[in-house]
């Protein structure tokens, strides 16, 4: 009996939770025909929206989020009050507009939503803002009745270095002397916050449903004109010992980057003593 005991604990292995899904990896090229751009255009107004692939000096490709905002608005559509918004997001599933809610699927195939969270804990995003002066948001939509509900995230860059004071287009140009500054932002799945047409809501508990994930994306509306640049690496879930090793990592690499500039420094005021 004992060695019957040990024989099926050895074969049974408890199931395991995952502890990283990827959302958006910009790397793969296939991965820009999944999402959609839109913006107050589509109401009238005058904001662009375009994210577009770009390949770094080192050959990985990434995500290029840009445009222009207008918060000017529309004449010929007295039904908005308030214009100046642009945003990408994942295509729906369901690529039918008139797609209704339900509360539950028969089929997997039939569902409106891509992902479960119920897994993981925080949204890891690398990203490098061009324009540090502008503030972009997390987007995070659920298989809902409400078509305009978005629970959201500021996302807090620092933005390209602090000498690099050159325009957005000339970041661009190999010959730019900015040196584009990538950013690791972790946030906590728990701290998103229900909003409906920009406005903060009332939001009760459970009413952000994990396992029914319909899009993420990324957006801007901070009431300024003009453009706006941010480069997008990847977007993923994480959980687990992968949340940890992430967060050392990232912290470490900080890290050397402050010792590096300190170095740099020192180096420059020795210089400047020298005969």
């Amino acid at each position: 009996m004992n060695k019957l005991k040990q024989f099926l604990k050895s074969q049974v292995v408890p199931p395991t939770r995952p502890i990283q899904l990827s959302l958006l990896d910009f790397n793969n090229l296939t991965t820009f025909s999944k999402i959609q751009t839109t913006s107050d255009s589509v109401l009238g107004g005058y904001s662009t929206a375009y994210v577009e692939p770009y390949r770094l000096k080192n050959g990985n490709l990434v995500a290029r989020f840009h445009g222009n905002l207008n918060q000017t608005v529309p004449a010929n559509n007295p039904k908005v009050k308030k214009s100046g918004w642009a945003m990408f997001k994942t295509k729906n599933r369901n690529p039918k507009q008139n797609a209704q809610f339900k509360p539950f699927y028969w089929f997997q195939k039939q569902a409106n939503f891509w992902w479960d969270f119920t897994s993981y804990q925080a949204i890891h995003l690398r990203v490098a803002n061009l324009t540090p002066s502008r503030k972009f948001m997390l987007n995070v939509q659920t298989d809902t009745m409400s078509r305009t509900d978005l629970f959201q995230h500021r996302l807090f860059t620092s933005g390209v270095e602090p000498e690099a004071s050159v325009s957005v287009a000339a970041e661009f140009n190999d010959t730019a002397p900015a040196k584009i500054k990538w950013e690791d932002l972790f946030i906590d799945i728990d701290d998103l916050v229900l909003t409906n047409r920009g406005v903060v809501q009332i939001q009760y508990y459970g009413e952000f449903e994990r396992d029914r994930i319909k899009s993420v994306g990324l957006s801007i509306s901070d009431g300024i004109f003009g453009p706006y640049d941010l480069l997008v690496d990847k977007i993923e879930c994480i959980g687990g010992d992968a949340y940890m090793k992430l967060m050392v990592e990232s912290r470490h690499s900080e890290e050397r980057e402050r010792l590096e500039e300190i170095d740099v420094k020192k180096l420059s005021d020795d210089d400047t003593w020298k005969v």
